[in-house]
C-alpha cells in the first residue's frame, strides 16, 4: 500500500499541532532531526518497511498513538 508513511506523519504533525502552524513547523523540524523528511514523502510514495519503523518509533517517542 502506497502512501502509508505519508498518512502516519500527517497523523503525528495534526495531534502535536493541534492546528496551530509554529507548531506544526516545530513538529517537521523533530522530525527532520530524527532523519525523516516529510517533504519526501507523499500520498503515491513507496512505504519502505524500515521508514514505516522509524516513524512508528517516532511516534511512540512523541507520545502518539497511531491509528494504523
Amino acid at each position: 500500500m502506497a502512501g502509508k508513511i505519508k498518512t502516519l506523519l500527517d497523523q503525528i504533525i495534526l495531534e502535536k499541532a493541534k492546528g496551530d502552524p509554529i507548531m506544526e513547523k516545530l513538529t517537521k523540524t523533530k522530525l527532520l532531526v530524527k532523519g525523516i523528511r516529510v517533504e519526501n514523502f507523499t500520498p503515491i510514495s513507496e512505504d519502505d518497511p524500515v521508514v514505516l519503523q522509524k516513524v512508528q518509533q517516532v511516534a511512540r517517542d512523541f507520545g502518539v498513538t497511531l491509528a494504523v
